[in-house]
């Protein structure tokens, strides 16, 4: 995978999860505290990208929580 390609997917993510949470009427500290997580987490979440760390599993939870697909 190339870093422009993880860059795109990144953006597409995050802006998935925008606008969920402005759907709901959520903000990023609702997030967090409804997977009963620090903020931070949820930050390092969309500034970290690997496929086997914390973000990643951040990441997937913040995916079943807010019930997103895969892109």
């Amino acid at each position: 995978m190339t870093e422009q390609v993880v860059i795109d997917y990144a953006y597409e993510f995050k802006k998935r999860v925008d606008d969920e949470l402005h759907r709901r009427g959520w903000i990023y500290k609702d997030l967090a505290k409804a997977m009963g997580v620090n903020s931070d987490v949820v930050t390092n979440a969309f500034k970290q990208f690997g496929s086997k760390n914390k973000p990643y599993q951040t990441r997937q939870k913040i995916r079943e929580l807010l019930d997103i697909q895969d892109i």
